[in-house]
């Protein structure tokens, strides 16, 4: 059955704003990922490279070996703060993605299964964000592994070609990412009008 213009109204209003809060969060991520990876690139080669120099004189010279090591855990540090802020902004983006879904189920309830949502755009951004959502969710996952394997201790340089390549958005979700942000800029109609009584 249609809504009445109050709940039509309520359910604009919020949908409209979970998704704006979900898209800024989802921006906020891509736009760090975009500006620090370069950076967070030459920390982790020079991690590598310092790892190598502490290896050659550790036993030997263990002044010099120590003075490593401290740089090795100062240019891993920048890698360690990046991964946890992503980590707590994807953290973010789940909370208001899954108010999004509550809301979107709680439409459909209200509504009853007489009325089709399929070719609402509502259905598209509930898909757009669930797959963006679980993209970062995968990224940070791996970024945060092979930020163990970035240890001086630990380092090889297949861990320095994997953390470089785990950086990088495929072209495929990064496109995808970008065009629904876009898309989201432009505030959306979510419900059509059709939907009211």
């Amino acid at each position: 059955m249609p809504l009445e213009p109050q709940r039509y109204k309520y359910y604009k209003t919020q949908l409209s704003d979970l998704l704006q809060s979900a898209t800024a969060l989802i921006r906020t991520y891509y736009d760090a990922l975009s500006c620090q990876a370069p950076q967070l690139n030459v920390q982790a080669n020079r991690i590598w490279e310092l790892s190598q120099r502490q290896r050659l004189v550790s036993g030997i010279n263990e002044a010099a070996a120590a003075t490593l090591l401290s740089a090795c855990h100062d240019a891993y540090r920048p890698i360690y703060q990046f991964i946890d802020q992503q980590q707590k902004t994807v953290a973010e983006v789940a909370i208001v993605v899954a108010d999004f879904e509550r809301e979107c189920q709680a439409l459909t309830a209200e509504l009853g299964p007489a009325v089709e949502l399929k070719r609402c755009t509502l259905t598209e951004w509930s898909s757009w964000l669930a797959q963006a959502l679980s993209v970062l969710q995968t990224q940070t996952k791996f970024l945060q592994l092979d930020s163990r394997s970035l240890l001086p201790t630990l380092v090889q340089s297949s861990a320095i070609k994997q953390f470089t390549q785990d950086l990088e958005l495929t072209t495929h979700y990064k496109a995808k990412i970008v065009l629904g942000l876009a898309e989201a800029l432009r505030r959306p109609e979510l419900l059509p009008l059709s939907l009211a009584t």
